[in-house]
């Protein structure tokens, strides 16, 4: 029964010096929550250029993480990718509203993007799950190739985002 006053006052002796750093993870991890909500508040409310400033802030704050922050840097790709998620199937619903006006070849021009998009996804998945299982050495590798492959991933979904067709089937490129 003496251990426990012995390790309050070695705690209270040592105070902060143990705590700064758990503090400062639990800091991140709460402004890590408050931004997701901010995000899932902005892809809701249609602000997809907000979205995809906050998704880029994620992926640029994951190059940062050492392997010791790796849950951290977890966190925030698992943002990344549910957000990236939320938008596709967004898309993939303004698809199939505008279908029905649209020629077949439109149609096939659309889920075959929607296919490849899905394809690429599963891709970083793939990394996303190295993330989880990397030794500290590969760590650096295995982080630089899903932000590598994810940032891929973010440059064909917006090619593909503006590749818009009018109700006559003709294309509306806002740009490419």
């Amino acid at each position: 029964m003496e251990v426990l006053p012995a390790l309050i006052i070695t705690t209270a002796l040592f105070g902060m010096s143990i705590m700064q750093p758990v503090m400062a993870d639990a800091q991140e991890q709460l402004a890590l929550v408050t931004s997701n909500e901010a995000e899932s508040s902005a892809i809701e409310n249609g602000s997809e250029a907000g979205v995809r400033q906050k998704v880029k802030e994620n992926i640029d704050a994951i190059k940062s993480y050492s392997s010791e922050k790796r849950e951290v840097a977890m966190q925030r790709a698992k943002a990344a990718l549910d957000d990236f998620d939320i938008r596709v199937d967004e898309m993939g619903k303004q698809i199939e509203e505008k279908q029905a006006k649209w020629s077949e070849a439109i149609k096939t021009k659309k889920q075959r993007m929607l296919d490849e998009l899905g394809d690429e996804r599963e891709e970083v998945g793939k990394h996303y799950e190295g993330l989880k299982h990397s030794s500290k050495e590969a760590w650096e590798d295995t982080k630089n190739t899903f932000i590598k492959t994810y940032r891929q991933l973010e440059h064909k979904y917006q090619i593909d985002k503006s590749k818009e067709y009018r109700d006559d089937g003709s294309m509306n490129r806002a740009s490419d």
